[in-house]
């Protein structure tokens, strides 16, 4: 694979409950001019096993890099600096895709020349059921978005998901040393999405619920700390 469409990265850290689940709802997509990047960042259960597994398997699709454990902010980085593709779709790895997401996403960019996609999510349980409906979208309906409501609901504290949104490669800061903030596990997100949506300028936003976010009581953002 020269140059796909899409770069996948899923950073890995002691997900081996879920992350064959994640790993098969990007190989069971309907589309499929993409690339995988798996980072391992210091897993100590079988997830870094896993993920060998599955490049093994798919040699051309799935690509591993093994790491010291420092946090999102650097696995998602890590990923960053090897990506072929023209477009960047981050998947946390105990979540999933539906089997479309990058159908539609592939068919928004081709229509429209996006540089930014926003889509929305809904909520699944540990055993992958869904639970309630799609979360509300942020914009009436789906259509282009201008660059100051992008970043007007970017400062009220909305849209900072990376997982949420599919962005033109080009866009990133790529060689920015983002080393100070390693340790910030909460809303780590924004850090990266500011430069994004600041550089870009079309954004597309589609009212459908492309990814599937599982409410998994390990995860950092279900252990909140007062302190």
């Amino acid at each position: 694979m020269n140059k796909p469409l899409f770069s996948v990265i899923i950073p890995v850290y002691n997900v081996e409950k879920y992350l064959s689940f994640c790993l098969d709802s990007v190989l069971g997509q309907t589309f499929s001019d993409y690339e995988v990047i798996l980072i391992d960042d210091g897993s100590t259960d079988s997830s870094g096993r896993i993920c060998d597994d599955y490049a093994n398997r798919f040699p051309d699709r799935f690509r591993v890099q093994h790491k010291p454990n420092q946090g999102l902010i650097s696995a998602r980085r890590a990923g960053l600096k090897l990506v072929k593709g023209q477009f960047v779709c981050f998947l946390d790895s105990d979540d999933c895709w539906g089997d479309n997401t990058l159908s539609r996403l592939h068919e928004i960019i081709k229509t429209t020349d996006s540089d930014v996609v926003l889509f929305l999510f809904s909520r699944i349980d540990e055993n992958g059921g869904a639970i309630g409906k799609a979360e509300p979208g942020w914009f009436e309906h789906s259509g282009s978005v201008e660059k100051k409501e992008i970043i007007e609901e970017l400062l009220l504290g909305h849209l900072n998901s990376l997982c949420f949104k599919c962005c033109r490669y080009e866009l990133f800061d790529i060689d920015t040393d983002y080393s100070n903030f390693y340790n910030i596990q909460l809303e780590e997100d924004l850090l990266q999405c500011l430069p994004v949506m600041y550089t870009a300028n079309r954004f597309y936003y589609l009212d459908e619920p492309l990814y599937q976010y599982r409410i998994n009581p390990t995860s950092i953002s279900q252990n909140y700390q007062k302190e």
